[in-house]
């Protein structure tokens, strides 16, 4: 019994606390992430007709769903992570083309839709399980 008491304290738990904490805390941030992403979707539809302007929209939603399919993962959220960088590998394809269709536009609008949709919501202990 001693041994179980001990395997609930000291810095193996503490460390498990604060992965949980910071899961927490990413987990929070989430929508407002998404929200930055919708918004630079809508400034890449707002700006077809200006090559720089939508260059520039284009790539801070590319550097949101990368930033969001690299860490997602980091924090226990292996299927939000995996689902953005499937997002993310269809957007580099786009953007390889450079064809900013309405078709497109409306694609990474559903994936994005879609991965919110899904978004974790601490509610249990572990992080970890979150995703599963």
């Amino acid at each position: 019994m001693m041994e179980n008491a001990e395997e609930n304290t000291g810095p193996d738990a503490e460390l498990a606390l604060l992965i949980q904490a910071l899961g927490r805390d990413y987990a929070d941030k989430l929508p407002a992430k998404f929200a930055q992403m919708f918004a630079a979707l809508q400034n890449v539809r707002d700006n077809l007709d200006n090559a720089l302007k939508r260059k520039e929209a284009v790539s801070e939603l590319f550097h949101l769903l990368h930033s969001l399919s690299g860490s997602a993962g980091s924090f226990g959220f292996n299927t939000l992570g995996a689902q953005a960088r499937q997002l993310e590998h269809k957007m580099t394809a786009t953007m390889a083309a450079d064809v900013w269709s309405e078709s497109a536009l409306t694609e990474l609008r559903v994936g994005l839709s879609e991965l919110e949709a899904h978004l974790p919501v601490m509610t249990i202990a572990n992080p970890q399980q979150q995703d599963a």
